[in-house]
């Protein structure tokens, strides 16, 4: 993807919003609120362990066979739904368009997330300690002021690997969770978890596992039972890297090691292949956790948003 200028984006975010005012992209990635009125809210539970001699009316058995023990519901009550959108902005996220395409994906979600009459927040990682939170959205204008701002922030110095812990720890401690639609956006080039080629088996598994389930369970933990998460994944344009013959030099963007590589026909087919691969690993994973995930990639602006469109539709 070409960068885009500020005004490109703003452009193409604003078509997005107003393009048609019954879609909801919001719906598509996380289904239907759970309220009867749209815009509403979902409805928001808290849950208790099952004491003897209450009466056994009270018991909720959805909670209690995911609980594993029986457990009561205390109360039941509507509440406005929020939205968060939280994006890991590292240092490798700055090459081959990516950056672009995640701003653009924010935006889209964001301005969807005010037109239903919904608050919404970013929050945007840029490091352990350089952590941008917005003051929540409530109209289209907001998320326009906000991508302009986000769009201006400097290169991002810190050239520490991420880490999926991390990003969970900060995420739940910076905003409540509670009644709140999560989505959780990064390239997933992770220094804890991470698809990776097994040479012996000549497939790609997941390191890491572990942490993914932990990261998955303290953000529902955040928001108790009211918490819906998805991940989006951001990712090149594949496709570039199909027609690469020759040496190419490189450099990580995340530890600054470089190194050469040599492209032939068929080594840059097993190159894009093996990272389809490890997209589809990672997508498999997270719903192993309860969280569907979809990828859109910095092909063009127009892409990206039918990417958005149609990535979380078949899970």
């Amino acid at each position: 993807m070409v960068r885009l200028t500020p005004e490109e984006l703003l452009k193409f975010v604003r078509v997005f919003s107003v393009s048609d005012p019954a879609f909801r992209v919001w719906t598509l990635t996380f289904g239907e609120h759970k309220s009867k009125q749209v815009g509403e809210g979902i409805e928001f539970k808290e849950f208790r362990p099952y004491e003897p001699g209450e009466d056994i009316v009270n018991l909720d058995i959805d909670a209690s066979l995911q609980e594993g023990e029986p457990t009561v519901r205390e109360n039941l009550s509507e509440e406005k739904v929020r939205y968060a959108v939280i994006l890991d902005d590292s240092c490798s996220l700055r090459s081959y368009g990516m950056r672009d395409a995640a701003l653009l994906s924010l935006g889209c979600f964001l301005a969807s997330a005010v037109k239903g009459k919904d608050s919404a927040q970013a929050i945007v990682i840029r490091g352990e300690s350089n952590v941008f939170v917005s003051p929540k959205l409530y109209s289209v204008d907001d998320v326009m002021a906000l991508l302009l701002e986000l769009h201006r922030l400097p290169v991002v110095r810190d050239r520490t690997p991420s880490t999926l812990h991390t990003c969970s720890s900060i995420s739940s401690r910076t905003i409540s969770l509670a009644n709140t639609r999560v989505l959780f956006m990064s390239d997933f080039f992770f220094e804890d978890v991470r698809a990776v080629y097994d040479r012996r088996i000549r497939a790609m598994i997941l390191e890491g596992r572990d942490v993914l389930w932990r990261a998955v369970g303290s953000t529902y933990a955040g928001g108790v039972a009211s918490t819906e998460l998805r991940f989006l994944g951001i990712s090149p344009d594949w496709g570039m890297f199909e027609n690469l013959r020759s040496h190419i030099h490189y450099q990580d963007s995340e530890d600054s090691s470089v190194g050469v590589t040599h492209f032939t026909r068929k080594k840059a087919r097993a190159f894009v292949q093996r990272h389809h691969e490890r997209e589809a690993l990672l997508a498999a994973s997270a719903r192993l956790c309860g969280v569907p995930m979809a990828w859109v990639h910095s092909t063009t602006p127009e892409k990206v948003i039918q990417d958005l469109k149609k990535g979380f539709v078949i899970l």
